[in-house]
């Protein structure tokens, strides 16, 4: 019992959990990118550096060049890419942006329940969600709200100053943040006007709203000055993804249901995130009938019950732990709280016994990128290809892209009316590797005539001359283009089909990660080449 009690009070000392959170960080993102080094995907992580590249090359956002989610992401990207010039240091940085926003929410549950539960979340993690899979917006976002939360509870004026700012941030991070930032806004005038009710609250709350709307304000005027603001308008990511879930909100809520419904018993994380909800809804039913006071535990809920919205489209253990996760600190304090002691130990009980029944250490929704031993075994690096300096693929990725430089090396050598290119590929690494030889006239860095085609063609309609530019240059002959090993031989762009019967095809060699891929090429210049 005295050995028992002495870990007790170790667990309960901050040194302790500062030295924990700061073990955690290291091993999350020491294995984050340990396996990160190894991963091809040049989908997720091609989209996110083309639009990184583009701004570095002074393409003009949204008119000239696709902005997935948000400007800001972009220009974080793109500071990011830019300190080494690969891909890899996107994911990085996203790395570290996790690390830092799995510690600040620990520093929270500490602040409203107690170090225990610290831990407790730090185990939950471990099997959950230890490790980033994508160099995704998705973590900058948690990251903002996270510290905005922190910063919001000094509740000062400069802290409501800078909440403000930084929700409007996120919102310019992420457009599928917009609901989330109008809700958040309300609910923290909401929150101010009852912790100031018998003071001043106006003040509070003209300081958030200008802290609010000032980046807005400033971004709608640097489209302005650039004459941007209708292709902006344009770029209505959500608006599109919506469509592409059905049409409307409430069949992305049904399939959402359904899917929840259908596979919670199997997957911990569905659990926890229902836990999560209940506690949250409970929490603000509880202050509305005034069994609790406390202001910012209602705010917590509320903000959590609102980024559920961010996982309807898709509900999966990386897009819960960077949203709706946050919404565990009213869960611990709850359990902290209450005076049912049999309830509160069979949910610890329950919870510490479901969180290892997921996986990190094999390849699953815990861990997307964990790595089989063939892939340490036969990964290479190549310091030829700058986009991927520190990373090692397979020596067959290598040789398909060096195939892919050769040969565009020798048809910008010997073919001179070839000046552009087009990625008919959903492999946005393509649009890195060729804009180095070539012109692109592609918003959307790639393209797919296959199972990928309905969600291209969604998001090609903001390219309004996407099929008109490439029936000119394949008409003109004065273009190449990469696209999937089809069996049939003409083009399918969006509605249309174009005809290639002036073109020859080259077959790429082939690659587990690469799959099949022909170049197209005029066939006066494979004569020549």
């Amino acid at each position: 019992m005295k050995l028992i009690s002495k870990i007790d009070k170790l667990f309960l000392k901050n040194n302790y959990l500062y030295f924990f959170l700061f073990v955690f960080f290291l091993y999350s993102v020491f294995v984050s990118n340990l396996q990160g080094i190894y991963i091809y995907d040049g989908y997720h992580w091609g989209i996110v550096a083309s639009s990184a590249v583009d701004f570095i090359n002074g393409k003009v956002p949204y008119e000239e060049s696709f902005i997935h989610y948000g400007i800001l992401t972009t220009l974080f990207h793109s500071f990011f890419y830019g300190l080494t010039g690969s891909v890899f240091s996107i994911f990085f940085l996203t790395s570290i942006f996790y690390g830092l926003s799995i510690t600040i929410t620990c520093l929270l549950i500490k602040k409203f329940s107690n170090n225990k539960f610290c831990y407790l979340f730090l185990f939950i993690t471990f099997f959950l969600q230890p490790f980033t899979v994508f160099p995704w917006h998705t973590y900058l976002i948690y990251f903002i709200l996270v510290f905005a939360l922190y910063i919001y509870f000094y509740k000062t004026f400069i802290s409501y100053f800078i909440f403000g700012l930084l929700i409007q941030i996120i919102y310019l991070t992420s457009d599928s943040f917009k609901i989330c930032s109008y809700l958040i806004f309300l609910s923290t005038i909401l929150i101010i006007y009852l912790d100031f009710k018998k003071n001043n609250y106006l003040k509070y709350i003209l300081t958030f709203s200008f802290g609010f709307f000032l980046p807005l304000f400033s971004f709608l005027i640097y489209l302005n000055i650039q004459g941007n603001f209708h292709h902006w308008i344009n770029h209505d990511i959500s608006g599109i993804s919506i469509q592409l879930s059905g049409g409307s909100l409430f069949k992305l809520l049904n399939d959402f249901f359904i899917n929840l419904f259908n596979n919670f018993i199997y997957k911990p994380e569905y659990i926890l995130f229902i836990i999560i909800n209940i506690s949250c809804l409970i929490y603000i039913f509880q202050f509305i009938f005034k069994k609790e006071k406390n202001t910012d535990l209602l705010f917590i809920s509320l903000i959590s019950i609102f980024m559920n919205y961010l996982l309807l489209h898709k509900l999966i253990a990386f897009r819960i732990f960077c949203s709706v996760i946050m919404g565990i600190i009213v869960t611990f304090y709850l359990l902290h709280k209450t005076k049912k002691l049999i309830l509160k130990e069979f949910l610890l009980l329950f919870l510490i016994f479901i969180t290892p029944l997921s996986n990190p250490f094999e390849k699953g929704q815990t861990n997307k990128n964990y790595l089989r031993e063939y892939k340490f075994d036969n990964a290479i690096s190549n310091p030829d290809f700058k986009h991927f300096r520190f990373m090692r693929f397979d020596a067959n990725v290598w040789k398909h892209l060096n195939f892919v430089t050769d040969l565009a090396t020798k048809v910008k050598n010997k073919c001179n009316s070839i000046n552009s290119f087009y990625n008919l590929t959903s492999d946005h690494y393509y649009y890195l590797i060729l804009s180095e030889y070539f012109e692109n006239k592609q918003i959307i860095p790639g393209y797919d005539e296959t199972y990928l085609k309905k969600y291209y063609d969604a998001y090609t309609k903001i390219d309004k001359n996407f099929y008109s530019n490439i029936l000119i240059d394949i008409k003109k002959q004065n273009t190449i283009f990469i696209r999937e090993d089809l069996k049939y031989t003409n083009l399918y762009i969006q509605d249309h089909e174009i005809n290639i019967d002036d073109y020859s095809f080259i077959e790429l060699p082939y690659s587990f990660d690469n799959k099949k891929k022909i170049i197209f090429i005029p066939k006066e210049c494979a004569k020549k080449i």
